[in-house]
């Protein structure tokens, strides 16, 4: 049944993304129109943000041999660690994020998800071999800050709206590529270029953005733990 869902799942994805070249095909023929475009790509975003964490897990599952542990799991390694999260997670007022495990001896940790509702926390056995226990928390609590930061939302609401950005610079900028002195084409390419520009203005503020993520998790770290030193 797991494989029978887990095809399924990936096909569907594959076949989304196959919609969207298909799209952007589509209006390059003049056969849909840009507003057709614009919700389509709202709908891959949508759909992206909502299904990638159970993409990743799969992918994880299969090249990294990610196993799925209850808090209790954890608990069994390091009580306190197990104690942190829940607590955390209590007075945050979210969900206790699905917990990976993977077997490796590089220490490493991360999450992922939509949101809050279906956040996963991953680490690796070095996490444990090489990391005391103050050490561990303020690694798992760097991820919880993550998760009630809402970065997930926030970050693919922004390459959303970067992507945006170069779709309309380039529709327009084609459009108006056929020549003739119309007034509105002039107009048009002047929105065209500076949609362009704002498009890698963007990206470079997609990257601060994603940066200062990072030191606000780091902040919610030693907040949480009240231990800077470990983090």
């Amino acid at each position: 049944m797991r494989l029978i869902l887990a095809s399924i799942f990936t096909l569907g994805v594959l076949f989304v993304f196959l919609l969207a070249i298909i799209a952007g095909i589509l209006y390059a023929l003049g056969i849909i129109e840009f507003w057709f475009l614009i919700i389509f790509t709202a709908i891959i975003f949508f759909l992206q943000w909502l299904l990638s964490p159970y993409i990743s897990d799969l992918i994880f599952q299969c090249f990294y041999k990610l196993k799925w542990i209850s808090i209790e799991d954890l608990g069994i390694e390091d009580k306190e660690v197990a104690n942190f999260i829940k607590e955390t997670c209590r007075k945050n007022k979210i969900r206790i994020p699905k917990i990976g495990f993977i077997n490796d001896d590089n220490p490493q940790a991360f999450c992922y998800g939509s949101a809050a509702f279906n956040a996963r926390l991953v680490f690796t056995k070095g996490i444990f071999t090489y990391l005391d226990t103050e050490e561990r928390k303020a690694v798992f609590g760097h991820e919880l800050g993550h998760i009630v930061h809402r970065d997930f939302i926030i970050m693919s609401l922004a390459s959303f709206i970067v992507v945006l950005l170069y779709y309309i610079s380039q529709i327009l900028l084609r459009a108006t590529a056929s020549g003739g002195k119309d007034k509105g084409k002039g107009v048009l390419i002047i929105i065209g270029i500076v949609a362009f520009i704002f498009y890698l203005i963007g990206t470079y503020l997609l990257l601060f953005l994603s940066r200062t993520r990072e030191y606000y998790a780091d902040e919610f770290s030693v907040k949480a733990t009240n231990n800077s030193d470990a983090l």
